[in-house]
């Protein structure tokens, strides 16, 4: 599949995919980023035949759903530090926590992960900011802070 070929189905179904994507995410930045997301994976493949309106809404559907899920995912990290903050911890322990994280997060992680785990969290970068400052996509991104993510997971479930 050409360059042209992608360009093509962008003109010709894009609209259709963006209002499926607005129907299931009610936001039109994030329905774009659906969109723009399922055309980006298909530059990326490059082997596969013209698909059908069909493929490609199911690409969209499939992909609004995957970032709902990112976004609850998120919402219950920040609500288990909201909760976590507001409950009375000596300092010794949250320091002796946050030393681990470090330590875990030099050990284990890579650099890049380490700065996009940096930049997302504690510099509160958006996934789309971070990837134009890093000049990544944002599927990179998302993969960075998963592995970051279950690696700290799994950390502190051993615990």
């Amino acid at each position: 599949m050409t360059t042209q070929d992608i360009e093509q189905l962008f003109r010709t179904h894009y609209t259709a995919m963006y209002r499926l994507a607005l129907t299931i995410l009610y936001d039109e930045d994030e329905s774009k980023d659906a969109v723009s997301e399922v055309f980006a994976h298909l530059l990326e493949k490059g082997d596969i035949e013209t698909p059908p309106l069909s493929y490609l809404l199911t690409a969209v559907r499939n992909q609004c759903l995957n970032m709902i899920e990112h976004h609850q995912i998120h919402e219950r990290v920040a609500r288990l530090l909201s909760e976590e903050a507001c409950q009375p911890t000596p300092i010794d322990t949250e320091h002796k926590r946050m030393e681990e994280l470090t330590d875990y997060a030099r050990r284990h992680l890579t650099p890049l992960t380490r700065q996009i785990f940096r930049m997302r969290f504690l510099d509160e970068m958006k996934v789309m900011d971070i990837a134009a400052q890093l000049g990544i996509s944002r599927q990179s991104v998302h993969a960075h802070l998963r592995q970051a993510i279950e690696g700290i997971r799994k950390k502190y479930d051993k615990k």
